[in-house]
């Protein structure tokens, strides 16, 4: 943990394969995949930019589907790119998930649906033993620190079968089990995350029918929301998207190298890195898009946006008032980016949609505008009277 931040990185729906000679791939990761060029290889050129970069990280998360369609190399391989991963962040720790994707419901290797896994590749959703036993055992794990808190929750635990893995479920005595463990644990300094694979909150495209989110979620976000976890971050939708449940942000980090369902909602490959103030525990996320030709780079108007957050939980109305009474008393035509957020930093705390909501009450009510406007990074803040 560096300056009072805890770095999280994200690298979820790997969707890892064996290639072979086929010419429809369903993802960039592959088991076979080349080295070289680097920049076509979705590791490799990730591993180039964190050394470029120097980018470090606490944690490295995956909210499941390492594989795609249970593919045997495709988890040996995935498993491996994630240990390459978190060791080029110098991550202390990996924590993961499974996805409906690394689960043998349809029994297409003849084993026990969790047995495949399991004993492929000596699967571990923790490296911690205990919290380990209780993933398998509860459908949900904690894992805890003197910094945080992870609810690490199984949403493949009822896809026994292929009509069971139809549907995503928590049961009763599960909340219960969850409700009672995490009341107990009473240090407020602890920076609060969960994670889990399925989506908890409704989550629909143009041609995808949304059937699988969790049941029973919702009574889940309340409980988390009562007791002020900063984020749930989750996967399974290859759709990135932030939004609220209440004041609790619901993080879908979409799919790091899957080709699926990206191109009919003009979505992108991503990787993101979360810093989170251990004061505050509001959250930056930084996101990095891959490209076959460029490797993973950041650039304005992508379909997620490259610098996004979370955790303003006051009235962006007073924020955009509070912006035009401190430009005005400036007295200049246009203010560096770096000085407003110095002045105003829960700028870099706005979910997506609230960093619209300011743009367009600075232009329309202040003729304030920032150039470019935000959720890119902007240069400056501009009078437009001027």
């Amino acid at each position: 943990m560096k300056n009072d931040q805890l770095l999280i990185a994200i690298a979820s729906d790997l969707h890892c394969t064996y290639g072979g000679q086929s010419s429809s791939k369903v993802s960039y990761l592959l088991s076979d995949l080349p080295k070289l060029p680097i920049n076509r290889h979705p590791v490799e050129s990730l591993k180039k930019i964190i050394q470029a970069e120097s980018i470090q990280a606490d944690l490295l998360l995956c909210p499941g589907d390492i594989s795609d369609k249970v593919d045997k190399q495709g988890l040996l391989s995935g498993w491996q790119y994630l240990q390459e991963i978190k060791s080029a962040l110098n991550a202390s720790s990996l924590i993961s998930t499974l996805g409906n994707h690394d689960v043998d419901a349809r029994n297409r290797h003849n084993s026990g649906p969790f047995d495949f896994i399991k004993n492929l590749i000596d699967y571990k959703p923790t490296e911690n033993e205990s919290a380990n036993d209780s993933f398998w055992r509860n459908s949900y794990c904690i894992v805890q620190t003197d910094e945080y808190l992870i609810l690490v929750l199984n949403s493949c635990s009822n896809h026994t079968n292929e009509e069971h893995a139809k549907l995503s479920q928590i049961h009763d005595s599960t909340l219960e089990k969850i409700e009672k463990e995490l009341k107990v644990i009473t240090n407020t300094k602890l920076i609060r995350i969960a994670m889990c694979h399925h989506h908890p909150l409704h989550h629909s495209n143009i041609s995808y029918q949304d059937s699988d989110f969790i049941d029973k979620s919702d009574r889940l976000l309340l409980l988390l929301g009562e007791l002020e976890f900063s984020i749930v971050i989750h996967g399974h939708k290859h759709d990135p998207r932030l939004v609220k449940f209440n004041s609790l942000p619901v993080f879908a980090c979409g799919s790091f190298s899957s080709m699926a369902n990206l191109l009919e909602v003009g979505a992108e490959n991503t990787f993101h890195l979360i810093s989170i103030n251990t004061n505050t525990k509001k959250g930056v996320i930084n996101t990095w898009i891959f490209q076959p030709i460029n490797g993973w780079v950041q650039k304005h108007d992508a379909y997620f946006p490259s610098q996004t957050g979370f955790g303003f939980s006051n009235d962006v109305k007073d924020l955009a008032e509070d912006c035009s009474k401190w430009f005005s008393t400036s007295g200049k035509e246009s203010i560096k980016y770096d000085s407003v957020i110095k002045q105003f930093p829960d700028i870099c705390n706005l979910i997506p949609s609230q960093q619209k909501e300011l743009n367009e009450l600075l232009f329309k009510k202040y003729e304030l505008s920032f150039s470019p406007s935000l959720p890119n990074r902007p240069d400056r803040l501009f009078n437009m009277k001027q």
